[in-house]
């Protein structure tokens, strides 16, 4: 899962280890939520381009 690695390299980019295991595993069961839900395989799409 390429979305969930960039997730993690980016986490550690920013030297937050601690909070590093929390949040790829709330990205994880917020995933799995949203294929439960909508009862289709998850489809991976490229993030958004563009800063706020």
């Amino acid at each position: 899962m390429i979305l969930i690695k960039d997730f993690y390299e980016r986490l550690r980019s920013k030297e937050k280890p601690a909070k590093l295991a929390v949040a790829v595993m709330r990205k994880l069961l917020l995933m799995a939520a949203s294929v439960l839900k909508q009862q289709q395989p998850w489809q991976e799409t490229a993030p958004a381009t563009g800063k706020t």
